[in-house]
This record gives C-alpha cells, sequence and structure tokens, in this order.
C-alpha cells in the first residue's frame, strides 16, 4: 500500500528575518522561477534531432515560465541543515499545501538526462528528473505555469530550530513565532535528532 505524503519541510536560514515573517504572516512560501534554480542543469534534456523545432521551443518557453517551490520530504538531513539552513542556526518548517492549483511533483534521481523521442513529453516529466549527486535533498516539488502568482499557500505545523542555535535566539524565535501564531509548534532539535549518515 503506498503512503500519500501530505506533510512537507521547507529548509532555511534565518538571516532575511523580513522573508520569514511573510511567511509567517502570510502562510506562503516563495516558488523560484526556473531561471532561478540553483542547479545550472536544471531542466536539461537532449531530442532525437528528428523531433520538431517548434515542439522543441514551445516546451523551451513552457519551462522558462514555470514556477517550483522546491521542499524536502525529511527535516533530519544533516547536509540540508548545514546548506540550505544556516550550517544548523536556521529552521527547517513542517508544512501542508493548501493551494489547489498548484501540482506536485516527486523528483527522480538518474544519471541519464531526459532524452525526447516523441512529442508526448511535458515540461512536469523534464522537470522532475536531477541527478543523482541531488539525491540528498529527497525533492518533492510543486509547480504552476503561471509567472505572475509567486507564492504558494501554506499551513504550517511545527518550526524546527537548528541545533547549533543560541539559547538567546531560540528565545526570540520562539517568541516571535508564538506571538504571530500560537498554534504552530516550536522545537530546537540536538544533534541526535540529526542525521550525518553514520552507523552510530
Amino acid at each position: 500500500m503506498k503512503i500519500i505524503m501530505t506533510e512537507f519541510y521547507k529548509y532555511r536560514s534565518l538571516s532575511n528575518l523580513k522573508r520569514f515573517i511573510d511567511i509567517l504572516i502570510n502562510n506562503r512560501l516563495y516558488a523560484a522561477k526556473y531561471i532561478e534554480l540553483n542547479d545550472p542543469m536544471e531542466g536539461f534534456f537532449l531530442y532525437d534531432p528528428a523531433i520538431s523545432r517548434d515542439f522543441i521551443n514551445t516546451l523551451r518557453s513552457e519551462k522558462a515560465n514555470t514556477l517550483i517551490c522546491s521542499l524536502s520530504k525529511k527535516y533530519t538531513n544533516g547536509l540540508m541543515w548545514s546548506v540550505y539552513a544556516d550550517e544548523h542556526k536556521g529552521c527547517c518548517i513542517k508544512l501542508s499545501i493548501t493551494s489547489k492549483s498548484w501540482k506536485k511533483i516527486d523528483v527522480t534521481y538518474n544519471k541519464n538526462p531526459v532524452q525526447i523521442n516523441a512529442i508526448d513529453i511535458t515540461v512536469d516529466e523534464i522537470l522532475k528528473i536531477k541527478s543523482p549527486q541531488w539525491k540528498h535533498e529527497d525533492e518533492v516539488r510543486f509547480i504552476k505555469s503561471n509567472p505572475l502568482q509567486n507564492y504558494i499557500k501554506i499551513k504550517i505545523d511545527t518550526i524546527f530550530l537548528g541545533m547549533k542555535m543560541s539559547r538567546a535566539d531560540v528565545s526570540f524565535y520562539t517568541k516571535l513565532i508564538n506571538s504571530i501564531n500560537p498554534n504552530i509548534k516550536v522545537k530546537k532539535l540536538t544533534r541526535d535528532d540529526i542525521d550525518f549518515g553514520y552507523d552510530i
């Protein structure tokens, strides 16, 4: 029986306090345009020379106009905390998606890029493939083909604070979060909560 996942995680630095407060007040996450993503091979594909040039150009145009909100399936990944959450001094937000118009795609990690051999492939199928070098992200994407709607609506359940966050910052962010939405749970993680990849 396949388990349908409804809760996801967003690792974040807290260096941009205004954006963090925006997430809390407006219950939304920013969705990046395709061209803003950090992998230069994002959306890369090969195609059969026999495929119509018009079709390929249409795919490229659709890809350029796609918004992507990247989330993870776990909040305990030590590498993700190091890279995306200010070296364990940031946070990770446990959330569910409340917007109905965004499409969920589970990223597949494959060393072979997308090969287009027919004109029935979609942008979704291209954007769900990434190199195995990114496998640690355990990524889920919500996408939408509307560059004018840069935010996706969410409901926040819990905010995990990084294991290296100072006691003063833990107090500050806990009070801040509770003052904006007392229904959000706040938990500071310890080293024992994090998966660093060791068999211990």
